[in-house]
């Protein structure tokens, strides 16, 4: 079994433009390639687990959204970075948007911050949660993680917008998922 690092996608690896609908809206965030490729040294699985609400409201296609995630792979590609898996939520519990998608409008287990996309993946891979992390700029990736219960670390430029109860679950705080990344594989191998 091997250890996994779980990863948000908007606002983590790529710059976070609002809902994403077409895959020339796909940006790395500096440093972003760098980080994943480092896991991938590490012998670590790198997981991508995201929110992808864009599907329930009717702005994208599952289809669209795999052209969206190619554009991420090849850019990670480029920087000799892979993601070892992609798991995403399409749902949103919330009605009434113009165009929405029925199917999609219900209270699931794998929309963040429950853990469903984290275990699908851990049973999917055969993940060694004792030995895994999660990487986001949310408190639902945080809440996510601590539902998880493994550990959780905010990736955020702009650290003062994050106060109180966010703070409880997250591990450590870095400005870029590369610092992150980073300071993760020290503690692992420091520990």
């Amino acid at each position: 079994m091997q250890p996994a690092i779980f990863l948000d996608r908007d606002g983590t690896l790529n710059f976070d433009y609002g809902w994403i609908t077409s895959p020339a809206k796909i940006e790395l965030l500096p440093g972003a390639g760098e980080a994943v490729r480092l896991i991938n040294e590490s012998g670590r699985l790198a997981v991508l687990v995201t929110n992808q609400p864009v599907i329930a409201r009717g702005e994208c296609t599952i289809e669209e959204l795999g052209t969206i995630h190619q554009r991420l792979v090849d850019l990670l590609g480029e920087k000799g970075a892979h993601l070892d898996a992609i798991y995403y939520c399409p749902h949103h519990p919330k009605r009434g948007i113009a165009g929405e998608r029925p199917e999609y409008k219900i209270r699931c287990h794998c929309r963040k911050p429950a853990p469903g996309l984290l275990e699908t993946a851990a049973r999917d891979l055969e993940i060694d949660v004792s030995r895994s992390w999660m990487v986001g700029d949310s408190e639902r990736d945080l809440g996510a993680a601590a539902a998880f219960r493994i550990p959780g670390v905010l990736v955020a430029s702009n650290q003062e917008d994050f106060k109180g109860d966010i703070l409880s679950d997250c591990a450590f705080r870095s400005k870029t998922v590369r610092e992150a990344v980073q300071r993760i594989l020290i503690d692992i191998h420091s520990a």
